[in-house]
């Protein structure tokens, strides 16, 4: 028979290890321009800091968590549908072709409505205060409620990303705990 404090450090154990299986199971894509190289490198240290704080499975499309498996374009289009968080990063010298193809993806396609509240753009605003985004991107983003987020440097981009999947993992955790407990047959 346990005593109280012994039940409480079991219940804390057991409240941690929970905490972390389900960060193990949030699936974070990380969207943004590959070229210039610089800016791929950006993506790449994005996933890292989130990594750092205890999200492993977050990768780049084309990462070892997120690997290519019909061209680009398709891969992009099933992790925004299969993903339980997708960040989308503008920024200011980033080709923006393929993200913006996500971004309209996200946008206008059906498959994506019911999961728009799923991702989070987030966009560089340079000196003088002009976005990486068009005005009509801004515009729909609004109209639909969906989170956007700017930032002016990397520091910005890591904490308000960390955040923002912080956040999104509150909101996703009883969808997590139904999916670890399908996967621990409870």
């Amino acid at each position: 028979m346990y005593n109280s404090s012994e039940r409480w450090k079991k219940l804390l154990a057991d409240s941690k290890k929970e905490e972390e299986e389900l960060r193990n199971l949030l699936e974070i894509t990380v969207y943004g321009s590959f070229k210039p190289d610089s800016e791929k490198q950006r993506l790449i240290k994005l996933v890292k800091a989130i990594r750092s704080e205890g999200f492993p499975s977050c990768d780049i499309v084309g990462g070892k968590l997120r690997p290519l498996t019909n061209g680009i374009n398709n891969s992009c289009m099933f992790y925004l549908k299969t993903s339980d968080v997708n960040l989308l990063v503008f920024t200011q010298r980033g080709k923006k072709l393929g993200v913006t193809d996500e971004l309209a993806y996200v946008l206008y396609s059906l498959e994506m409505h019911q999961r728009r509240h799923h991702c989070a753009v987030f966009d560089q605003t340079s000196r003088s205060e002009y976005s990486a985004l068009t005005l009509k991107q801004v515009e729909q983003l609004k109209e639909l409620s969906m989170l956007h987020v700017e930032f002016k440097n990397k520091r910005d981009l890591h904490k308000n990303a960390i955040g923002t999947v912080h956040n999104l993992f509150k909101e996703r955790r009883l969808e997590l705990q139904m999916r670890l407990r399908a996967i621990q047959g409870i």
